[in-house]
């Protein structure tokens, strides 16, 4: 990761309306950066950071002439609450699920008291305006794929019926990958929350209005961040911008833009699911599809997005930028194994991933990660099988893995020993499979496997 700034000018030119050749040389040269950046570039606007107390409260004379140091410490902080979204982006530690109260929250009023039609939400009248604000920032979110979410203490028909019949609400419910609106103490309904949506409760930020629901939250589960609507309704949308900046995503993926699609099509499954008596029965009547490619260009974004966000099933959790996995896919000692995953319900996109580093007959697995979207499927097993075929038809002799346990990937700490690798003898994160002497001891004959490569 560089991140890297554009050029500001430092000055206010208050003579001179239109621009001067000073103005052209700086836009014609960010320009050229912004055109000719490499990947691993992130261009931040120093006007930005500039603008907040302005030019004169950023720079710092005396520190410049006497260490050379030309900015505030004013301006430093307010430089590195910029940039640090940047950062969280890159190291994984991004925000993915936004969780939202009703009543004073996402509209004015108390719907139990109100009614439907007394709420207020409307672009053209105070304080309605805010909240119409405030829901369009909520629907660009979406759109980017944060996943959206409703806790409330309310009648669960009332709300769906505000968001169903109300012209002035923005967010289709479709939108909403979870719905907890019910009297249940809200903490118990966000762990509910995190386990139906497979994530981490430290990927979630929680906006409410109450004081006593916010403390509740802080106290009991310390891990979401908890975010109350302020007192003064005009700075509302202010914080909400700025808590938007936790979700920052450097590039937005097609797997993105439809993840609530995604959701919608898992509680499909799910209600299915609850229809069989078997595990195995419901699994064979999915139509699973997997495609594998080799090496795909037009996915790098994509990959390098995997590697950054995915915590539980993941076996040594390295981050890669879009630059690592071009430099990967550029040696030939390294092959990047991608896979996608689709069933009658719908697509689910590019889901998993294996990166393998070859020296002589050995092979070494970098990384092996699923999206918790898919697990509870087998597709890692059917996954796995593919990759040790191709490696036998390319005569490799060894296949290497190694589990570095984080706080999040606990699940996957006996997956290689159960599946016939060897613990080693000195190092047991190390495990060892002898891909001559490997017997597929799993027929998943439900998981269609297409291989995607174009040879």
């Amino acid at each position: 990761l560089v991140i890297f700034n554009s050029i500001s000018k430092l000055h206010f030119n208050t003579s001179v309306m239109s621009k001067n050749n000073y103005d052209i040389v700086i836009e014609s040269i960010n320009l050229f950066i912004d055109e000719h950046k490499p990947n691993n570039f992130i261009i931040i606007d120093m006007d930005k950071a500039l603008g907040v107390g302005g030019v004169a409260t950023a720079l710092d004379t005396r520190g410049f002439y006497s260490s050379k140091n030309l900015y505030s410490i004013d301006f430093l902080k307010e430089y590195a609450m910029i940039i640090s979204p940047c950062i969280q982006s890159i190291t994984g530690s991004i925000k993915k699920v936004l969780v939202l109260d009703c009543d004073n929250t996402l509209w004015a009023g108390i719907l139990g008291e109100d009614g439907h039609d007394g709420v207020k939400m409307s672009a053209h009248s105070y304080p309605g305006n805010i909240y119409y604000e405030i829901q369009s920032l909520a629907l660009s979110l979406s759109q980017k794929g944060v996943i959206l979410a409703i806790c409330s203490k309310n009648n669960i028909e009332d709300v769906k019926k505000i968001i169903i019949e109300r012209n002035d609400f923005q967010i289709p419910l479709s939108s909403f990958s979870s719905l907890k609106v019910n009297w249940k103490d809200k903490a118990q309904n966000l762990i509910e929350m995190a386990s139906e949506l497979n994530l981490g409760l430290d990927s979630f930020i929680f906006l409410d209005d109450s004081d006593f629901e916010i403390e509740l939250i802080r106290q009991v589960l310390p891990e979401v961040k908890s975010i109350k609507v302020p007192s003064i309704l005009d700075h509302y949308p202010e914080i909400f911008r700025e808590l938007m900046k936790e979700f920052t995503l450097q590039k937005v993926t097609k797997e993105d833009l439809l993840r609530a699609q995604m959701y919608e099509d898992d509680k499909l499954r799910e209600n299915s699911n609850n229809e069989k008596t078997n595990l195995a029965e419901y699994l064979s009547t999915l139509g699973i599809k997997i495609t594998i490619e080799l090496n795909s260009n037009k996915e790098i974004p994509r990959i390098s997005q995997l590697t950054l966000k995915t915590n539980q099933f993941n076996f040594r959790t390295q981050r890669y930028t879009e630059s690592d996995i071009i430099r990967m896919m550029s040696d030939t000692q390294f092959k990047i194994y991608s896979l996608s995953v689709e069933d009658k319900f719908g697509k689910q996109g590019l889901t998993g991933l294996i990166i393998l580093k070859i020296k002589n007959k050995k092979a070494f697995i970098d990384t092996f990660l699923l999206s918790c979207r898919i697990l509870g499927r087998t597709i890692e097993n059917s996954f796995l099988n593919h990759i040790i075929n191709e490696l036998k038809k390319n005569e490799i002799e060894i296949l290497e893995g190694e589990y570095l346990q984080t706080l999040k990937n606990e699940q996957v700490k006996n997956f290689y020993s159960n599946y016939g690798f060897q613990a080693g003898a000195v190092n047991t994160n190390i495990f060892e499979l002898k891909i001559d002497h490997f017997i597929f001891k799993k027929d998943i004959n439900y998981i269609e496997v297409i291989n995607g490569t174009k040879n």
